[in-house]
């Protein structure tokens, strides 16, 4: 059967180069506003010579949630829904360059997801199974008549470091609450390069879909 897979969070955002601080909360709520969002949360009064910053969830609009961090010039937009999440944080980064007249410069995008997975297989099996191609595994042990497995496999963009612009990360391992029966994925992805990221978030539920075949394939013998 194809992977049953749910998405549990998907967040995109970018974290800006500028040096000054750019954002002001409220010409970014005016924004918003504008777009069909509601406010999440008291709104500060304008204050003279002072341009308002915040930190956290500040906008929704249906199964939308806008954040921002004005101090780490972050903006963020999650959603379940891949497509309609991606295509709101680009008409909101439009809208601030174009609307607002805000000159952004992109230090990286990034992708924050997690799914459950069932696939009718059991995971644990699928691990343990995945785990008998590495040889040496067996001769690990914690302790006297105890044989480790596998548990799940962590997986990196290779040559890359975790402090990078440019970084991939994905986890897959048996869901601690349905053991036997679904996967957890979590991923982060970021680039320089928004097409590509872009990219990536369309092809994303393929991704997860083609890793689980994987590790069900070497359950099965077939890898």
């Amino acid at each position: 059967m194809n992977p049953d897979i749910a998405t549990k969070y998907f967040r995109a955002s970018s974290r800006y180069a500028n040096v000054t601080r750019v954002f002001d909360l409220h010409e970014i709520l005016e924004l918003l506003f504008g777009m069909g969002y509601e406010p999440l949360g008291g709104i500060p009064p304008r204050v003279f010579g002072y341009r308002a910053g915040a930190s956290g969830q500040i906008a929704r609009k249906g199964g939308v949630v806008v954040d921002i961090n004005t101090d780490s010039r972050i903006i963020g937009v999650f959603g379940l829904d891949i497509a309609q999440t991606m295509s709101e944080f680009k008409a909101i980064e439009d809208g601030i360059r174009k609307q607002l007249m805000i000159d952004l410069k992109n230090y990286f995008y990034e992708i924050l997801a997690e799914f459950e997975v069932f696939s009718g297989n059991n995971p644990i099996e699928a691990f343990s199974n995945l785990g008998d191609t590495i040889e040496g595994l067996e001769e690990i042990s914690c302790a006297p008549d105890t044989e480790l497995s596998l548990y799940g496999v962590k997986l990196c963009w290779k040559g890359k470091i975790p402090d990078s612009p440019e970084w991939a990360e994905v986890r897959i391992e048996p869901l601690s609450s349905k053991a036997d029966k679904t996967y957890y994925v979590s991923v982060i992805y970021r680039h320089v390069d928004w097409s590509k990221l872009s990219l990536f978030a369309e092809n994303i539920i393929e991704f997860v879909k083609g890793l689980i075949e994987y590790i069900e394939g070497k359950r099965e013998g077939e890898g």
